[in-house]
């Protein structure tokens, strides 16, 4: 969690600084990671980051809770404004399928049907894939080690370079 307090990561601290040397640095960080573990990520950035800079970045927890539109009401605001997503691997897969269009029935993880949702496929591509997420931090990744696995092929479709795999 150091790596996203750490200004040259996440974003400048200071709040004079114009927008666009904003843009020089991570304005949106994806952290993908086991569902048991996304509590503790909110909890350990609230712990570790400085006041000032909690009050500039904001973190954006997508789960089940959400119902699909929220999450991609969600998903858009982190994508325009920036700071700190963490949701689990299912739900990125889920939203990946999504994204894809390549939802159905049979394959889709929780009770997505095809064609259900096409109409937030757009905008989920676009927070989450191309051009998503400016730095990607895998947690467990672990995980990702099976080329086969869906989640390993949907978090490979991320069009960032910058990737950090935690295990």
């Amino acid at each position: 969690v150091t790596l996203l307090t750490h200004p040259e990561v996440s974003v400048v601290t200071n709040s004079e600084v114009i927008p666009s040397v904003k843009k020089q640095f991570f304005s949106r960080v994806l952290v993908v990671a086991p569902l048991n573990t996304i509590a503790n990520w909110s909890q350990e950035y609230k712990k570790w980051t400085p006041s000032e800079l909690r009050e500039m970045v904001q973190v954006f927890i997508i789960d089940t809770r959400l119902q699909m539109n929220e999450r991609v009401a969600k998903l858009k605001k982190w994508y325009e404004n920036g700071g700190i997503c963490i949701m689990g691997y299912n739900m990125y897969t889920t939203l990946s399928e999504v994204s894809e269009n390549s939802c159905v029935e049979s394959t889709c993880s929780s009770s997505l049907t095809k064609g259900k949702y096409s109409m937030y496929a757009p905008q989920i591509k676009n927070c989450l894939l191309s051009p998503g997420p400016d730095i990607l931090v895998a947690d467990e990744a672990h995980i990702l080690k099976n080329s086969l696995n869906k989640t390993y092929q949907a978090i490979n479709r991320i069009r960032t370079t910058r990737r950090i795999a935690l295990t």
